[in-house]
């Protein structure tokens, strides 16, 4: 076959580039009329769902601003003049997915502050994830913790670390080590940061995740159609009374609450270190035994905990932070012994319902408002 004439050649070259050049031309005239017209949050989220647990309520809508966070009047990262900023960080004891924004202990406690001064400007925003431990929420404080501007910080972790980490694969030697193994740089953090596109593209993706999580119970907290199933597995699982979990989970626990606590402390930020509760005690009963279903990773695999073993480590990771809020001047209350352990406050092992979000942000207030009447450090 004889070769292309040049001039064919460099038409065909030509008309390559000039496509090439208009789908570029086109792709930056659509971000450019996106980030003009009609601009999304990296993270924001408009979603409803329909559940089945009892204590809550049966429709509710989960609900994300720009930056991730769930809060009744938070909308962008950027802080409004005047305006008290209280964030609270933690997994999903915090982010609460099994509840409307209004209905989580960081939505009763806004409503609740700004009863008392309906004219102040107050926003109370939660930050967390199904499954995230200590060392994810150290991640993303260092990214974004100063950049929000929080005038007090509130803290709830333990039971990820507690019972997520500890695996047949688990190694620890020091926090640093672990953020850089862990979470390595990529490009999605700069396309979610200046691609309207790909925020669009990710967050349609995200609620097809989720609307599928809705059916096959894959993400625990959004579904309630496969907990009888998940709750079943773990009552067959032999208990046992110690699993090995060398190296212990709690030293990587500590040094990455340590980290945030420290972090928040040097921006002189007001902290409150909350204590994990949990429906576990060593007298539970036949009925409060049934709503159990969180697993205990070991070099076995997850394993079923015997009841007295796990309350005791649970109280250890709760007395871990108690020691590191009094080292940094951080305040420090005992959930653990102020959220009575029934299905009245907890539908699982440590996940609230109504009642149990709204004993909690009572819990809170007085102390919240003791921190916001004196002078700043």
């Amino acid at each position: 076959m004889p070769a292309p004439e040049p001039n064919k050649t460099r038409r065909r070259l030509f008309a390559l580039v000039a496509v090439s050049v208009s789908l570029l031309g086109s792709y930056l005239l659509v971000e450019i009329g996106l980030w003009l017209l009609a601009p999304i949050g990296s993270q924001a989220m408009n979603s409803e769902f329909t559940q089945t647990l009892p204590g809550l309520k049966e429709r509710l809508r989960y609900t994300r601003n720009e930056v991730g966070l769930r809060s009744i009047s938070m909308k962008s990262r950027r802080k409004p003049a005047g305006t008290y900023r209280i964030l609270c960080l933690g997994a999903s004891t915090t982010d609460q997915p099994t509840q409307s924004t209004e209905d989580t202990w960081s939505g009763v406690l806004e409503t609740g502050l700004k009863s008392d001064d309906p004219k102040r400007p107050i926003e109370v925003a939660a930050l967390g994830r199904g499954g995230w431990k200590s060392i994810e929420l150290l991640h993303w404080s260092r990214h974004n913790l100063n950049s929000c501007k929080p005038d007090m910080v509130i803290f709830l972790l333990g039971i990820n670390d507690l019972c997520g980490n500890g695996g047949r694969d688990y190694s620890f030697n020091n926090i640093d080590d672990a953020l850089a193994e862990r979470f390595p740089s990529d490009l999605h953090m700069f396309a979610r940061r200046y691609s309207q596109i790909w925020r669009r593209v990710t967050a349609a993706r995200d609620a097809a995740r989720q609307a599928e999580d809705l059916k096959t119970g894959d993400t625990v907290e959004w579904h309630s159609e496969n907990m009888n199933f998940i709750r079943g597995f773990y009552r067959n699982q032999p208990a046992l009374a110690q699993t090995n979990r060398q190296p212990d989970p709690i030293l990587e626990f500590t040094q990455a609450t340590e980290a945030l606590v420290t972090m928040a402390r040097n921006l002189d930020i007001p902290v409150i270190v909350l204590a994990q509760p949990v429906l576990w005690h060593a007298d539970i009963t036949d009925d409060h035994r049934k709503l159990l279903w969180f697993l205990v990773n070991s070099r076995r695999g997850g394993q079923r905990p015997d009841m007295a073993w796990v309350h005791a480590e649970m109280l250890r990771y709760n007395e871990a932070q108690a020691e590191i809020a009094r080292r940094h001047g951080a305040h420090y209350l005992d959930l653990e012994k102020r959220i009575p352990k029934d299905a009245r406050h907890f539908f699982d092992d440590c996940h609230f319902t109504d009642q149990g979000n709204r004993r909690v942000a009572n819990e809170l207030l007085p102390l919240i408002r003791k921190l916001m009447t004196e002078p700043s450090p």
